[in-house]
């Protein structure tokens, strides 16, 4: 048989084997290159009744065999995994538990996120404190909470002067919390000092001391609070001067309180040759007049002031 024949004969042991040039006249060695050859065996005298009855076959695709013998899968399955609010599920699949093969591969399932209620409020917001509004997943359970800002609180601070002789004060406008001081007292009252505010005209209710805090006074939005002015009696002290007295002497009057009346006491001084007249606040006499043992009240309106009074002598005839 030569190189690039059409096709070669071989005879052995009384069997003719005929091979077709698959190149179709190019250059072939059957001897080198048989993968590619088709072949009819020819079967000679005696031989003929060894020729083996033949079955119609199916083409297969060549899978690329390994020389592994094939094998019938072992189906095991994989179980679905729900997806949860927060993390995500596997739709169910399958594979083979001898060679591991994915028979039905499994499918991710996006998780669900959380099913919000409308929320309870579970601690009420204050003008002091914030509040809090809790959550609860209808799916899961869980809880979440949100802040309730404070309570936003307005009033009006009305200030009274309770019996003031002078001055004038407009109202107030605060926020609770706020920090707003309480504004500078501007009454005056004659003969008094001024000691603070009271929610009471009397000084029995919540006492504020002047310019102080006036941003925590009520927790009532839209409301006015009244404050009324306090005052103090000034308290003064009388002296007794002999205003050229030979003798006697006077007790000072100490701790004499404003508006309240006292009644001096008998003239203890002597001069000679004179008979008292009365008291002056004036050494000269040019001031106001009171007579002996006389009611006084209200001589000087200074807290802690001093008022003397002199001697008046008319001379004997």
């Amino acid at each position: 048989m030569q190189n690039g024949t059409v096709a070669s004969l071989e005879l052995t042991n009384g069997t003719a084997t005929l091979r077709i040039n698959p190149y179709m006249g190019k250059n072939w060695n059957p001897a080198q290159d048989d993968t590619k050859t088709q072949s009819v065996t020819l079967y000679l005298g005696s031989e003929a009744e060894k020729i083996p009855d033949t079955e119609e076959t199916e083409d297969t695709e060549d899978t690329g065999d390994t020389g592994e013998s094939e094998h019938t899968h072992t189906v095991v399955k994989d179980k679905a995994i729900a997806a949860t609010c927060t993390q995500s599920g596997l739709t169910e699949g399958s594979h083979c538990s001898t060679c591991n093969q994915v028979l039905v591969a499994q499918k991710k399932i996006p998780a669900t996120g959380h099913s919000w209620d409308s929320g309870t409020v579970t601690k009420k917001a204050t003008v002091t404190e914030a509040g809090v509004k809790t959550y609860k997943c209808s799916r899961c359970g869980t809880t979440k909470t949100e802040s309730i800002a404070k309570l936003i609180v307005k009033y009006t601070i009305v200030y009274k002067g309770n019996g003031s002789t002078g001055g004038k004060m407009s109202s107030q406008k605060v926020t609770y919390g706020n920090g707003a001081t309480l504004t500078a007292n501007a009454f005056t009252r004659k003969g008094y000092t001024f000691t603070g505010w009271n929610t009471k005209a009397n000084g029995s209710g919540t006492a504020y001391k002047n310019q102080s805090n006036g941003s925590t006074l009520t927790k009532a939005d839209g409301s006015t609070v009244t404050l009324y002015a306090q005052w103090k009696a000034n308290r003064y002290t009388i002296k007794f001067n002999g205003n050229g007295a030979a003798s006697g002497s006077m007790k000072t009057l100490k701790n004499c309180q404003y508006d309240k009346s006292y009644t001096l006491k008998s003239n203890a001084f002597k001069k000679n040759g004179y008979t008292f007249a009365g008291w002056n606040t004036k050494k000269d006499g040019s001031g106001k007049t009171y007579k002996n043992k006389a009611g006084v009240k209200n001589l000087t309106t200074k807290s802690g002031g001093t008022v003397t009074l002199y001697a008046q002598w008319k001379k004997k005839k």
